[in-house]
Parts: structure tokens; C-alpha cells; sequence
């Protein structure tokens, strides 16, 4: 059950000499069912910018989720409020657990990217004048962020070598589909430039006392496609 004294004293302190309540004011609030609005607003009208806790001056960015972890307490990426009660924040520490069974698997990803800058934008407006906020929230899911990404998937592989295909892949895709045209980059490539390349190959094979003939062999392509991929100005296989 809600605090409703507590609550109607949130309502009652925010009640100006004129008698308007923001917290009435449909403006202030988005169409929403969800228990933390009835202790915040927006501090101006239509703008999703800044939500104002109607317990404390304190002028939140980042949306109802850290309203309410302000009213709950106990989180590293934003100050407790001081003036919420033990039942308010059973109440949306409740309701903060039923987002999280609500939420699809893999959404924690976007929620920490989405709120990762927020900290520097939460400010506490005393009377008339203002000041930062401080927390080391921000820096904490950093850390954990990039603990849970290097956990998931994670290889010693390049990236470039997931999306190539394997040399004999290449091999085998050349093969089935019979006489292909020429890439676009080796027809950037002069005659002289092949011929020199050739002869190299030619030399190798001369060099080494093997016969010509294996140039045609299948595995022969498969070698030359992984030197290719493997690159230029590496250091010696063996």
C-alpha cells in the first residue's frame, strides 16, 4: 500500500498562494499509469526534459525510472531522496522489480547506453540557485558494461576475419561457379604487375624443384588465397 499522508502532503507542498497543483496539471505528466508520477512532474509544461520530485527540489533528467530509484534509494547512479518514507519506497522499489521481469532479455544493453551520460545532467535547485550533481554511477556502468561485453561471444579473433570467408571457401565458391569475371580490384591491376607476381611463383617453383604442373592443383589456390588474406609485410610463417 502507498503512503497516501505522505502523498497528499507531496501534493498539498506543491500548491501555489493561487491554488494551482502541478502535480494536477495533465501537462506536466505523460499519459501513464505508473506509480512514480504521483510523486513528480515536469518542471516545464510538454517538455520531457527535467522531472521535478514533488518531495524535494531536486530536478531530475533521464526519465521516471531514476525518479523513482531517487525515491527508493541505494543506487550508485543517482543521490536518495531525503524526504521519501519507508512505504513510498517499498512502493516503487516494487515497481522498479516489475520492470525488470517485464523487460525483454538483451534490453539491459540499451537501458545502461541510454542512461550512461545521465549523471551530468541531474541538478538540485535550492531556492534560487543550482548545482551539479555528483556521482560515480556513470563510471560503475561503464565498467560493467564493458565487463558483461567482453564475457559475451568473446574470441581473440578479428573482427574482419568473422565476416570473410575462409580461403577454402573462396576456393570452392570459384570452382562451382566455373569462369567468373575478373574482380573490379584485380582489373585495377596492370599486366606488368601480374606477370611479375608470376614470375615470383615461377621461381618458387624452380627454386624447389617442383614440377609446374601443381599450379593447377586445387590446394595450390586454397595456399595462395590464405597468403592473400593473411596480407602483406607479415612476418615469416615458419
Amino acid at each position: 500500500m502507498a503512503d497516501f499522508s505522505t502523498e497528499a502532503s507531496a501534493a498539498g507542498s506543491q500548491i501555489r498562494s493561487d491554488g494551482y497543483n502541478p502535480l494536477k496539471d495533465p501537462k506536466r505528466k505523460p499519459k501513464s499509469d505508473d506509480p512514480g508520477w504521483k510523486y513528480a512532474y515536469y518542471v516545464e509544461p510538454g517538455k520531457r526534459e527535467l522531472i521535478q520530485c514533488a518531495l524535494c527540489p531536486r530536478q531530475i533528467k533521464g526519465g521516471i525510472l531514476r525518479v523513482k530509484k531517487h525515491l527508493v534509494g541505494g543506487y550508485k547512479d543517482i543521490l536518495k531522496c531525503p524526504n521519501t518514507t519507508t512505504a513510498i519506497a517499498r512502493e516503487l522499489k516494487a515497481a522498479l522489480n516489475e520492470g525488470k521481469r517485464d523487460r525483454p532479455k538483451g534490453q539491459y544493453f540499451d537501458e545502461v547506453e541510454s542512461h550512461e551520460n545521465e549523471d551530468d545532467d541531474v541538478v538540485e535547485v535550492i531556492g534560487s540557485s543550482s548545482k551539479g550533481g555528483s556521482s560515480t554511477g556513470t563510471t560503475d556502468k561503464r565498467k560493467e558494461l564493458s565487463s558483461k561485453a567482453s564475457t559475451v561471444g568473446a574470441t581473440k579473433k578479428p573482427i574482419t576475419s568473422l565476416l570473410r570467408r575462409t580461403p577454402q571457401e573462396v576456393v570452392a565458391e570459384r570452382y562451382a561457379k566455373g569462369t567468373t569475371k575478373r574482380t573490379i580490384n584485380a582489373a585495377m591491376k596492370s599486366k606488368e604487375e601480374r606477370e611479375a607476381v608470376c614470375m615470383e611463383i615461377a621461381k618458387f617453383f624452380y627454386d624447389c624443384g617442383i614440377p609446374f604442373n601443381a599450379a593447377n592443383s586445387r590446394q595450390f589456390e586454397v595456399a595462395v588465397e590464405a597468403i592473400a588474406q593473411y596480407g602483406t609485410g607479415s612476418t615469416r610463417i615458419h
